[in-house]
């Protein structure tokens, strides 16, 4: 299987081929440990025969058995490490933009939403100095009224109590004249 066509398998078909993989390695131990038993089998078929020659043979038939399943073992070993190891380079190269690019989303989302909280804080502010302008004018304009109300009140009472008291009501009296220097009429 090629490097691109392991690239586009799935974690599910990539694991499908480690059980695969573990399958024959399981197979492939069977196989010597059947290898080893041949070995047994003929080392005692030697020992029956007699026959060096013969058991010379037949323990090079068993050797070579054992060291070509040894050998396929390894090799899919080393193949099976391989593939690995490109799909975890894959998968953390992945990762790590994947990563990266929600970290930029945050970023953006966080400036945006600081950007509005300071154009709403902005508006809220510039709306509570309007309305405070507003109460200030409102309340120097009830200050004046009432001031003049105070002193319509003031006066009102003051005459009442010169009328009470005998005296001659300031506006009933004769023209004011203007007062000179030091408080005479002059």
């Amino acid at each position: 299987m090629t490097d691109q066509k392991l690239r586009k398998l799935r974690r599910h078909e990539l694991l499908e081929i480690l059980v695969e993989q573990g399958r024959q390695q399981e197979r492939i131990q069977q196989e010597l440990e059947q290898a080893q038993q041949e070995l047994a089998q003929r080392q005692l078929n030697i020992e029956e025969s007699g026959s060096i020659a013969d058991a010379a043979f037949r323990l090079n038939d068993v050797m070579g058995a054992a060291q070509r399943a040894a050998d396929l073992y390894t090799e899919n070993v080393k193949r099976v490490m391989d593939q690995q190891q490109q799909e975890s380079n894959r998968l953390l190269d992945e990762a790590q933009n994947h990563a990266a690019q929600l970290v930029a989303d945050a970023e953006k989302r966080v400036r945006t939403i600081v950007d509005a909280a300071n154009d709403q804080a902005s508006r809220i502010l510039a709306n509570a100095r309007a309305e405070a302008d507003r109460i200030a004018a409102q309340s120097q304009t009830d200050a004046q009224r009432i001031l003049a109300d105070a002193q319509i009140q003031r006066d009102t009472i003051l005459a009442g109590a010169r009328t009470e008291a005998g005296l001659p009501d300031e506006d009933a009296a004769e023209p004011k004249k203007r007062r000179g220097l030091f408080g005479r009429r002059g």
